[in-house]
C-alpha cells in the first residue's frame, strides 16, 4: 500500500489547478462542482473561473478554523473583498477542520474573498463566475 501524505495531496491539487483545471474533483470523476481547499493559511486554487449556476465547496483541511468572505464590510483591507455589480456580500461563518462550506453563484463577474482571521497573513483568493 502506497501512503500519501496530505501535504503531498494538498500540493498534487494545486498542481492540478495551476494547469488551469481549477474544478480538480470534477476531473477526478467526481460530479459535486468545484473545491478549494483551505490549508496552511491559503485557498487552493487561489484563482478559480466557473459558470453562472456552479456550486463552489471550500473544505477546510486544515486544524485552523477558516472562514470564505466577500463583504467589504468585513475585511481591513479593501483589496481584500470585491464583488461585481448585483451581487450580495456573503460570509460562511466559521469552518472548522474537516468541514466544508459551499455557495452557489448566479452573478457574473469577478469576486475577491478572504479569510477574516487570515486576511492580513494573505489568506486571499480570486473567483471569475462566467455567463
Amino acid at each position: 500500500m502506497v501512503r500519501i501524505s496530505r501535504r503531498t495531496l494538498l500540493k498534487a491539487m494545486a498542481a492540478v489547478g495551476a494547469l488551469g483545471c481549477g474544478n480538480w474533483l470534477a476531473a477526478c470523476g467526481e460530479k459535486s462542482g468545484p473545491v478549494v481547499v483551505m490549508n496552511e493559511l491559503t485557498y487552493t486554487p487561489a484563482t478559480l473561473k466557473i459558470r453562472v449556476g456552479d456550486t463552489v465547496t471550500w473544505r477546510n483541511a486544515d486544524s485552523m478554523a477558516h472562514t470564505v468572505t466577500d463583504d467589504p464590510a468585513k475585511a481591513r483591507d479593501e483589496e481584500s473583498a470585491s464583488l461585481p455589480e448585483g451581487a450580495e456580500p456573503w460570509d460562511s461563518g466559521t469552518i472548522e477542520g474537516g468541514e466544508s462550506w459551499s455557495r452557489t453563484f448566479d452573478v457574473p463577474g469577478e469576486y475577491t474573498y478572504f479569510c477574516i482571521p487570515h486576511e492580513l497573513a494573505g489568506m486571499v483568493a480570486t473567483l471569475t463566475v462566467v455567463g
